[in-house]
């Protein structure tokens, strides 16, 4: 069994996922349907999440000073690319965000952690402090 995220959706949107995987006989209730009219769907964990499982595998491997078998790197690569494709495909059909990733933090919230390094009295603050001085964000 893969592992799934779980999202609220339009009701309306839900339906027609289901008629394009031809599962007519799946049937929304009310029950299903919250006050917003979303459902609740599993969809497919992103393709980063099965890239991440693949790091961790090959870092294992090298901690352990062995070399990874061929079978063990590369079926995993095929896996994910496939992932991806069907993964791409129900998002879209749910009507999904494709973008992946984490929103870009705002212009204040970068002061806010700068003046937190600036004003630190901890050593290990330094290094975060020269950071945001060099990138331009202090």
């Amino acid at each position: 069994m893969y592992k799934t995220n779980h999202v609220m959706i339009a009701e309306e949107a839900a339906n027609d996922y289901l008629r394009k995987l031809g599962k007519n006989d799946v049937k929304i209730t009310s029950d299903h349907v919250d006050v917003d009219g979303k459902v609740l769907v599993s969809v497919q964990q992103s393709q980063s999440t099965y890239e991440g499982i693949r790091s961790a595998l090959s870092w294992v491997y090298k901690m352990a000073h062995m070399e990874m078998p061929s079978e063990i790197s590369h079926h995993p690569s095929v896996f994910i690319a496939g992932k991806q494709r069907t993964g791409i495909k129900e998002k879209e059909n749910l009507g999904l965000s494709l973008t992946e990733g984490k929103k870009a933090m705002s212009q204040e919230c970068f002061e806010l952690i700068a003046k937190k390094f600036f004003y630190s009295p901890n050593q290990e603050h330094i290094f975060g402090h020269l950071f945001l001085y060099w990138t331009g964000y202090s």
